[in-house]
Order: structure tokens, then sequence, then C-alpha cells
């Protein structure tokens, strides 16, 4: 079996965070806004292997301690507001690290993975820009709907692809 936190294996995916002083990673800038207040500072960057995001206490966190060299590509710290200049606000940062985190994988030539909800009722899951899965709330219920999230993101993560949710 593969150890996907090595620096040694390339299908360790760059993954881009948002994440509170402290660790605590936000799956957006609006949830890092409601929980810290909107003129707090948070961390964005990108990383790898040893330095991504893992879970812990039933949410992600970035990990304590020291990682192995060369998997964080950057990390820096702004505030949730940009302090009124939206090209500097967390928003604004987060969507160009992961925009970025995205062109690291294709030149590594990792698969890319997105999980889209067209609206509230339906789900997709896209590899590589092809639909390869899909629900709606009026044939497969929300469980259904929530099952093929969680089967496409567990089998994006155990074949180390980046994942846009």
């Amino acid at each position: 079996m593969t150890d996907n936190n090595s620096t040694d294996t390339p299908t360790s995916p760059w993954v881009a965070y948002l994440a509170s002083p402290d660790g605590w990673v936000y799956s957006s800038a609006d949830d890092a806004a409601a929980d810290l207040g909107p003129e707090e500072e948070v961390r964005i960057g990108i990383a790898r292997g040893t330095a991504a995001p893992i879970e812990e206490d039933g949410g992600l966190r970035l990990p304590t301690g020291s990682y192995t060299a060369g998997d964080q590509a950057f990390e820096f710290e702004t505030y949730i507001d940009g302090e009124g200049d939206e090209s500097q606000s967390a928003a604004t940062r987060y969507a160009q690290a992961v925009a970025m985190a995205a062109g690291l994988n294709v030149v590594a030539g990792l698969p890319m993975v997105a999980v889209e909800r067209p609206d509230d009722e339906h789900i997709e899951v896209h590899v590589n820009g092809q639909v390869v899965a899909s629900a709606n709330h009026d044939e497969h219920g929300w469980d259904g709907m929530d099952a093929v999230e969680k089967t496409a993101l567990a089998v994006a993560r155990a074949f180390g692809a980046e994942v846009a949710a």
C-alpha cells in the first residue's frame, strides 16, 4: 500500500486550505466569517501529504508540529474581510489558492474530482471534467445524495485525487 503522506509519493495531491489561526479548517470564507467574525485573521495556504489538513475531533485541522520538507507550497495570513479591500479578502485569496492547487495537480498528472450541486436537489460528481455519478432528491432522496457525495469523496481521497467540493 502506498503512503500518500510521503514526499516520495507523486499521488499526494496539493490541497488549498483556509484555517483559523489555531489550525481549524473551514470550507469557505463565509463559514470562517460566521464562526470567527468578518474582521478576524485566517491562514490560507497550499499543502500536501504531511502538511495537509487531517480529520481531528469531528473536523479538519492543520497538523501540529513539523512536516516533511516540500509538503507546503506556501501559507500566509490575511483578514477575512480584507480590511475593506475585496482583492485582499479571504474569499478572493482562498479562490486563488484553490486554483493554484488545481494547477499543481494538473502539472503532476493527478486526477481532479469535483462535487457540484447545480441546485439544492441535485448533485454531480465530475472526474477531470466528466460526469461520472449523479443523484437527485426526487429519485434518490437526501440520504441517496449524501451517499453519492461521501462515496465519491472517499474514493477520490483513496486514489490521491484533488477534490473540489
